[in-house]
């Protein structure tokens, strides 16, 4: 049982050359002596799995990973986490029968989104989206819910706005130029992040094949196997600058030879070149590109974004509002084909079929004066994105006022895009395992469940979790920076899905391909394949 915080990681499963929870996991096994030196360059020699993949950035209190390990003394916990940073933790370690698989054995899974409530407010009157819900009710009367908490918020809003000496003319520049400063400053760091991602290639490239070689040599124990790998990985390196080689030849061991032991220490110091490095150069080049824009002689853009942070975290929800949104939520309990929550699948695949067991929205709280909503999410699997994706068209739908039946109509045929709402606010609470449970008690194992170190857990979740997500959102403003670039997006109506127009032809968007949004910071084409859970 494990916890960890996502920040700073490519998710939870190993992606040479990227930083992986798993990573830095398993090398702990290996230093702590839970896993022989023979098995430390191959998870898979120890049955390693997973009960829950999570994105990059995406946190888990509570995650389950079954292996073969070496537990000598009872120690074994604390020697694991003191090779760990302090932002994953093991919880413990529970003996089971040679059939467990977490992955396969795992009935449901229960994430926690956490979201200011200021999100739910409906877009900016000036705003394009505003244009468009407007200009759609016109067209289809009496389809867009009225919204007198949403207007009463932005009477506030240019009341508190013409106060400080500003007219809805300035709020409109301030607004466009904004938004526009942030997205070239998103769009320059994507570019310089995609060319120095391809340097990372060639180099994972030429990690990959030097670990084979190295595989292989160690495989054979022969001078000649050993001598030949090493020429071989010495050969890679030079050829992977070129990012379309994948591997490079490794020379066959000869038979003849007599078996000589290779030092062990070789295999474990080949480490995948870092891009730690890379991914925080990006940030800081971001910083510095939204702080020469902030220099502008444009002093009504500070001021008016200093209104707005104010008004927004003085927000607090109705009880009607909170209804609402719980009822939106409500609609994806049951069993519905969530192809349009994800990426890659089709309305046909039969894998697009997902069982939500229960979404519940918690009271509103404070956090140094900002209202947060915590929403979770129990369902027996979900798909890449699903989670931001389905917490994201709540949102949309409450804040354009459209029928919460629109969600209803997302598990049909006709393809939409749904954006992804910020990872920020999403962790893996826990797996469950109820059903296996049941059959540990019968050989008098102790059951696969959290309630042993809950006490730990949510400390760890107050400290390494929790804060840092309140702690960004305070200082990035994340879901308003969120919120604002989809209500100023003028490209192809892919949002009219959320207006009085509804799903239509016009919304398909099955036969083009779904723009890149600049507010999307993943990688889909890297990860599409698999079936990351959040």
């Amino acid at each position: 049982m494990i916890g960890y915080c996502g920040t700073g990681y490519h998710g939870m499963q190993v992606n040479p050359p990227q930083k992986t929870i798993e990573g830095d996991l398993f090398e702990a096994f290996v230093k702590a002596g839970c896993v022989s030196k023979d098995n430390a360059v191959d998870q898979k020699k120890v049955s390693f799995m997973r009960a829950a993949r999570t994105d990059k950035g995406v946190h888990a209190a509570g995650n389950v990973v079954s292996l073969k390990l070496i537990v000598e003394d009872d120690k074994v916990v604390e020697r694991i986490n003191s090779h760990l940073p302090e932002t994953i933790r093991v919880w413990g370690i529970n003996r089971t029968n040679k059939s467990f698989e977490c992955r396969k054995m795992c009935d449901s899974r229960v994430y926690e989104y956490l979201i200011p409530s200021y999100s739910f407010l409906p877009p900016s009157p000036s705003s394009h989206l505003s244009e468009r819900i407007k200009l759609a009710s016109e067209e289809h009367p009496g389809v867009t819910r009225a919204d007198p908490e949403g207007a009463q918020f932005w009477e506030t809003y240019y009341a508190a706005v013409k106060e400080a000496g500003f007219n809805e003319e300035d709020v409109i520049k301030a607004f466009e130029e904004a938004t526009k400063a942030e997205v070239e400053a998103n769009l320059k760091a994507k570019a310089k992040k995609a060319a120095e991602a391809a340097e990372a290639t060639a180099a994972a490239n030429a990690w990959a094949a030097e670990t084979a070689a190295i595989r292989a040599a160690a495989a054979a124990q022969t001078p000649a196997a050993i001598r030949a790998a090493a020429e071989a990985a010495e050969a890679a390196k030079t050829l992977a600058t070129d990012a379309s080689v994948a591997e490079a030849p490794v020379a066959e061991a000869s038979v003849v030879d007599a078996p000589v032991q290779l030092p062990i220490v070789e295999v474990l110091v080949v480490q995948p070149p870092s891009i730690e490095a890379l991914v925080e150069t990006v940030v800081e080049d971001k910083s510095a590109d939204q702080e020469s824009i902030s220099n502008r002689p444009v002093s009504s853009l500070k001021q008016i974004k200093i209104i707005g942070n104010k008004i927004r975290r003085e927000y607090r929800i109705s009880p009607e509002r909170l209804e609402l949104l719980r009822e939106a939520f409500c609609v994806y309990e049951g069993s519905h084909n969530f192809h349009n929550f994800t990426i890659g699948k089709d309305f046909r695949d039969p894998s697009a079929l997902r069982h939500m067991k229960s979404l519940t929205v918690s009271e509103p709280f404070l956090i140094e004066g900002t209202e947060w909503l915590s929403i979770k999410i129990h369902g027996q699997s979900f798909m890449l994105h699903q989670i931001r994706k389905m917490v994201a068209m709540v949102a949309l739908v409450i804040r354009a006022g459209c029928p919460l039946e629109r969600i209803n109509e997302a598990f049909n045929q006709t393809r939409i895009n749904i954006p992804k709402a910020p990872s920020l606010g999403l962790l893996l609470e826990q797996p469950v395992y109820k059903g296996y449970n049941s059959k540990l008690e019968t050989f008098g194992y102790t059951p696969v469940d959290f309630e042993a170190w809950k006490d730990q857990i949510q400390a760890f979740k107050m400290k390494h979790i929790y804060d840092k997500i309140y702690y960004e959102e305070a200082k990035e403003n994340v879901f308003h920076g969120f919120f604002a670039f989809i209500d100023s997006f003028n490209g192809d109506p892919i949002f009219d899905f959320i207006t009085a127009r509804g799903i239509t032809e016009r919304t398909n968007v099955s036969n083009r391909r779904q723009p890149k949004l600049a507010i999307d910071d993943d990688n889909d084409d890297e990860i599409a394949a698999s079936d990351n859970e959040g």
